[in-house]
């Protein structure tokens, strides 16, 4: 891997000492967007790995009867932040 990483950054160098200095902020932003963009996927994965785990478990939650009516939530949420704030119901 170590190879391939080296082989890649001498590949973009000499990309990069092709490209006019005026553009250069220009490719620093499309790198930029890039990396994120990539990093933005993969972390989007997660959190749709999180997402489809936490709603399996609602589902469990409620088939087992583990529930809390509406009206309590809607009770606790409207303290949220006050001095007599609720603590949630189990």
């Amino acid at each position: 891997m170590a190879d391939a990483h080296h082989v890649y950054s001498e590949q973009l160098k000499a990309e990069i000492k092709q490209i006019p200095e005026e553009y250069m902020p220009a490719l620093i932003d499309i790198v930029h967007a890039f990396r994120t963009g990539v990093t933005l996927k993969s972390h989007s994965d997660q959190v749709k790995e999180n997402m489809l785990q936490a709603t399996k478990e609602a589902l469990l939650d409620l088939e087992a009867g583990r529930l809390i009516e509406g009206d309590n939530v809607m009770e606790w949420l409207d303290t949220w932040g006050a001095p007599s704030e609720l603590t949630p119901k189990q």
